[in-house]
């Protein structure tokens, strides 16, 4: 298992011990800004919350490893828990945490699933 496979098995880990919904891994293969795209359902801003606390979490620790810094660089988020959707971009890997209402009124997978090649969790 590569290092970006592993960091990539850390997160959609991270999001299912938050009990984090129908999290689905994208491996873009026509896009050059980003490698993967994770997408995460929630319940609401709390939970929300939780999960993104959890993934912050783990990248940190994660930076701390010299090998990671390569392909990964320091959180960066985009939108807040209590709109129900946010983003955080890890440079080759982007987590979209987003409220299952959210996620189906504007079909994020769809966006991606013709794209990529996918991995349900």
């Amino acid at each position: 298992m590569s290092v970006k496979d592993s960091i990539l098995d850390k997160i959609v880990k991270a999001g299912d011990a938050k009990k984090a919904s129908k999290i689905i891994v994208y491996q873009l293969t026509d896009t050059s800004f980003t490698d993967y795209m994770v997408i995460m359902g929630v319940l609401n801003p709390i939970h929300c919350k939780a999960v993104l606390e959890e993934i912050n979490k783990l990248a940190k620790q994660m930076l701390s490893k010299k090998e990671n810094r390569d392909f990964y660089s320091f959180p960066r988020v985009t939108g807040t828990p209590e709109s129900g959707w946010v983003i955080v971009d890890l440079n080759s890997i982007i987590v979209h945490i987003v409220l299952e209402d959210i996620r189906k009124y504007y079909d994020l997978d769809a966006l991606f699933e013709n794209r990529a090649i996918v991995f349900y969790h």
